[in-house]
Order: structure tokens, then C-alpha cells, then sequence
């Protein structure tokens, strides 16, 4: 390095490296089969068709969400998610890594007043749906620690 601006932008990146961390949240909903249907969840507290922000799918015979589509969210589970761990007529389902398409993460209040829509009921809440029965695991990774030479 031959000048002091050259230092300067050094220790600017390695600053914005120490405070760059990575935030993922994995939610788990514990969701009732009661055969195929289409489901939307709701997580802005508006209605099915103006929420801005959503998760509809296909629930299919083998228990499993297809045809998943996102509004305004991103998770890295795909389009495709297969429900375990029954217990009756109840089974989880997992979304991984769920932010808002600008990155931001999930706030705890969006995650535990989320409302489910079915089709079976003419696109009206499933009164059953129990969003505190829901989990949400958020995990902040720190960036690895600097080496110097």
C-alpha cells in the first residue's frame, strides 16, 4: 500500500466484514389434513387475495405441499414439501430459510399471527389452524474470525 486512502479502504472492508452476519429462519406448521386442497398462509394480517405477503400450495394425497408459490417471501425449501410426523390428523411442515424478498427477516409478531386459508372452505380461514402451535427456529450465523499474516 502506498497511500493512506489505499489503508483507509482496508480497514473499511474488513469493518463491514466483522458486522456482516447471516439470519435464517426455519418455521414448522403443524397443519390438519382433511384430503387435496389448496392453502394459503398469511402472515401481514390481511385477507387471502390482498396479502402481500404469502405461501400458497397443494396439499396432495401423499400429505405432501406442491405447486408452492411465494408473494413477497423467499425460502430455499422449494416448490415442493413433504409433511412428517403425524400425529392424527395433524402434520408438520417445514419452510426453510423464509425472508422477505428484500431480505429481511420475519419478525416473531408476522410469524405467530399468521392466518390459514383453505379452498375447500370457498377461501375462508381455517378456524382449526393454530399459529401458536407453529415453531420458528431463527439462527444468526457470525462471519469466521480474521487471520492475520
Amino acid at each position: 500500500m502506498s497511500n493512506f486512502s489505499e489503508v483507509q479502504a482496508v480497514f473499511a472492508k474488513i469493518a463491514s466484514s466483522i458486522t456482516t452476519f447471516n439470519t435464517t429462519t426455519d418455521i414448522t406448521f403443524k397443519i390438519s389434513y382433511g384430503g387435496t386442497d389448496e392453502i394459503c398462509l398469511v402472515f401481514d394480517g390481511l385477507d387471502y387475495n390482498s396479502s402481500q405477503y404469502k405461501i400458497q400450495a397443494t396439499i396432495n394425497s401423499d400429505k405432501s405441499f406442491s405447486n408452492i408459490q411465494y408473494t413477497g417471501l423467499t425460502s430455499t425449501s422449494g416448490n415442493t414439501i413433504q409433511g412428517v410426523d403425524p400425529e392424527g390428523a395433524y402434520y408438520h411442515y417445514t419452510f426453510t430459510d423464509v425472508k422477505k424478498t428484500d431480505g429481511a427477516i420475519l419478525e416473531y409478531s408476522e410469524i405467530k399471527n399468521i392466518k390459514l386459508y383453505r379452498s375447500i372452505l370457498g377461501w375462508g380461514i381455517d378456524t382449526e389452524f393454530n399459529p401458536a402451535f407453529s415453531t420458528n427456529t431463527t439462527l444468526t450465523k457470525k462471519p469466521p474470525p480474521l487471520h492475520w499474516y
